[in-house]
């Protein structure tokens, strides 16, 4: 998987059943040689993949990474905001 569609994939948190499918769309989608129709085609398809994976989310919120920080960690200082 090239490394701009692994960490797509990886911001997204698509699930690795998922990612062949991503990459190809996430291909087509990037390649400034692709026709029009073929973009929004991708685009389409990768729309319908990030609510496929929200949908997974929903019914079993403990499979995958949490966006919720562990409680043990403690919170990061950003060193311009006081």
């Amino acid at each position: 998987m090239p490394l701009p569609a692994l960490v797509s994939a990886e911001v997204l948190r698509i699930p690795a059943h998922l990612r062949d499918p991503y990459t190809a769309m996430f291909r087509a989608q990037t390649d400034h040689t692709a026709a029009p129709a073929e973009i929004t085609d991708a685009t389409t398809t990768i729309l319908g993949l990030a609510h496929q994976v929200i949908a997974d989310k929903e019914t079993s919120p403990r499979s995958g990474r949490s966006d919720r920080r562990p409680d043990h960690l403690p919170r990061q200082r950003h060193p311009h905001r006081h």
